[in-house]
């Protein structure tokens, strides 16, 4: 956080709920990794978002299935 405000980014990446809601009350500019990885789809750079967030389940990368259904629905594609 210190080195975002010091830098000035137009965006932070943070994932975690309590660090996401430390950066809104410092006014930072900030998405997650499951909205970069829906803008890479939108922009082609992802041919199939429904294995890319399988593949990092079985990575183990701890992200919330809910959360990854809901982008999926939102993309208009079928739930994990």
């Amino acid at each position: 956080m210190l080195l975002a405000k010091e830098l000035s980014p137009s965006l932070v990446l943070i994932d975690e709920r309590k660090a996401r809601r430390l950066a809104a009350e410092q006014g930072l500019a900030l998405s997650g990794s499951i909205a970069v990885l829906e803008r890479g789809y939108l922009k082609g750079f992802l041919s199939d978002l429904h294995q890319t967030y399988l593949d990092l389940l079985a990575a183990r990368i701890w992200i919330d299935r809910e959360i990854l259904n809901w982008s999926l629905a939102s993309m208009g594609l079928l739930p994990l």
